[in-house]
């Protein structure tokens, strides 16, 4: 099992109204038939700013999911539009 996690600090121009968005086009990505599992997470409204904003945490059977995953259209516009307003972002696929 590949646990993906994949966090990102959005830029602070229009940063609620782009953090909403993110996760609506989030939203699908559980539902992807390479996921075995998965959320998306926001930092906490008390925890500090500099934290990252948004997480996405998923699982796959194999690393060739994961890829298929990389490769979904869905998963595509979700990235478009991130990659677009984000300042940062940290990744971690890991073997559970």
């Amino acid at each position: 099992m590949i646990q993906h996690v994949c966090m990102f600090k959005l830029q602070q121009e229009d940063h609620e109204a782009v953090l909403q968005k993110a996760l609506e086009l989030a939203e699908p990505l559980h539902a992807l038939p390479s996921t075995k599992g998965g959320k998306t997470v926001v930092n906490a409204s008390c925890a500090p700013e500099n934290n990252y904003d948004l997480c996405l945490i998923y699982d796959f059977e194999t690393i060739d999911d994961l890829n298929a995953y990389q490769n979904d259209p869905i998963h595509l516009t979700f990235k478009n539009y991130v990659v677009e307003h984000m300042v940062s972002r940290a990744c971690i696929d890991y073997e559970k």
